[in-house]
């Protein structure tokens, strides 16, 4: 029985069994004063519980080992994963930084673009104004040279109606020379009448003359007048049709420009979310 507990012990402890069975098992002090010894029983129980406990410090000694390189092995871990997710921590709020910016040029590069079209849009309409006010202009104009036409034409009649006039007095005065010679050779006639109406129509057709000539130098003042904002104008006109080519450029430029920006932050969104996929994988894992 002392050999099978022996053996039973040493294979506990993977220690192959040979023929010394003697194992030095303590005394306590009373068995050691009352000169008293282990039992056969009691030191077949002594071995077994001394090779039990060699075994449990073995096994203990080797599990606190495993548990120091356990340790170990986590903290480096840890200590890389905290690096590498601080990296991308660092990198996430880079772009978020980035894409803000962009946001930001985005949204000034909107506004600018709203402000050129309210600028166009108003441009447009100044343009408009000036259209219909060269239309009223230029009707204006057309009824001023209808004016002068017709002016000239009485200033025509008015002179042929002169001429008349002026062949009807000397006619009158002729006559009235023919009826002063037979007045002093009669007496009986009242040739100054006559005469004196004959003087009156020659000076209200000298004042009519007077007046068409008047009014025709008038109309030809107006219509260079008229001739001259017109040209202002067309001058106003050219400047705004290259304003509304600057500014179309200018939305051109700026459409450009944001798209650009649109790209750039579609490019950092993309970017940010590549990074944050291993983040989660690595989160999950």
């Amino acid at each position: 029985m002392e050999a099978g507990a022996e053996a039973l012990g040493k294979e506990e402890l993977g220690v192959e069994p040979s023929n010394q069975t003697e194992v030095v098992v303590p005394l306590s002090a009373e068995d050691a004063q009352r000169g008293e010894g282990p039992t056969s029983t009691e030191s077949t129980v002594a071995r077994l519980i001394y090779y039990t406990v060699a075994r449990l410090r073995r096994e203990r000694d080797q599990a606190l080992a495993e548990s120091e390189g356990l340790r170990k092995r986590v903290a480096t871990l840890s200590s890389g994963h905290r690096d590498q997710y601080n990296t991308f921590q660092g990198r996430i709020t880079m772009v978020r930084l980035e894409k803000d910016r962009v946001r930001s040029r985005a949204s000034k590069f909107q506004t600018r673009l709203a402000e050129s079209e309210a600028q166009v849009g108003q441009l447009q309409q100044e343009r408009e104004s000036q259209k219909q006010e060269i239309a009223t202009r230029d009707t204006q104009i057309e009824e001023l040279q209808k004016d002068v036409a017709w002016e000239r034409e009485r200033k025509e009649r008015e002179r042929e109606a002169a001429v008349e006039a002026e062949g009807e007095r000397d006619s009158l005065r002729t006559e009235l020379e023919s009826l002063a010679s037979e007045y002093e050779a009669s007496g009986q006639l009242n040739y100054k009448k006559k005469f004196d109406e004959a003087n009156d129509t020659g000076l209200r057709l000298r004042r009519e003359r007077d007046g068409a000539n008047k009014k025709v130098t008038a109309l030809k003042k107006s219509l260079a007048q008229a001739q001259e904002e017109i040209a202002k104008l067309k001058r106003d006109k050219v400047h705004l049709r290259q304003t509304i080519g600057s500014w179309r450029e200018q939305r051109h430029n700026l459409r450009v420009e944001l798209d650009a920006a649109n790209e750039e932050l579609a490019y950092f969104e993309d970017q940010a979310q590549r990074e944050r996929e291993p983040e989660s994988e690595s989160e999950r894992g």
